[in-house]
């Protein structure tokens, strides 16, 4: 009976590790996703971004929704060229199953003040992602919305 009970255990152990590491490794994969993301946009590469999305992804923004890598790029274009900079996401949840994942995260950017000086914005995102027979992931349906302004 104690060699059965201590099989159990072990088994237990065993699977708590295996989902402990499953759940690490998406997480550090979505922070390697995201670094990326924040390195290619602050070079100001709008095509290159949008290289991070599948072909038929959609963006759904304040006040756009872009449908496609042609559309996802000009909408990303569009906000480097209105002096949107400094892009940086924060983690906050990742989970996957099988060749799907979802993140969320917040945002930071700075952009034009109103004074003609440059402020920061910050919002939540959430992304859909599709595991690509490479490893990667890209994503296939990314939202994100605005904190009030101070």
């Amino acid at each position: 009976m104690k060699h059965r009970f201590l099989a159990f255990a072990a088994l237990g152990i065993g699977l708590l590790l295996a989902v402990a590491t499953k759940a690490e490794g998406i997480r550090t994969a979505m922070e390697a996703a995201n670094t990326q993301f924040d390195e290619i946009y602050n070079k100001g590469d709008a095509k290159a971004v949008a290289a991070l999305y599948t072909p038929d992804a959609q963006v759904l923004s304040p006040g756009k929704i872009a449908n496609g890598t042609a559309e996802i790029s000009q909408l990303w274009d569009d906000l480097m060229k209105a002096g949107i900079r400094d892009h940086k996401l924060h983690l906050i949840d990742a989970k996957d199953e099988g060749d799907l994942a979802y993140e969320t995260a917040k945002w930071t950017v700075s952009g034009p003040a109103k004074d003609g000086g440059r402020k920061s914005y910050s919002g939540t995102t959430a992304k859909v992602l599709e595991k690509q027979s490479d490893g990667t992931w890209k994503a296939r349906m990314h939202i994100w919305n605005m904190d009030p302004e101070a």
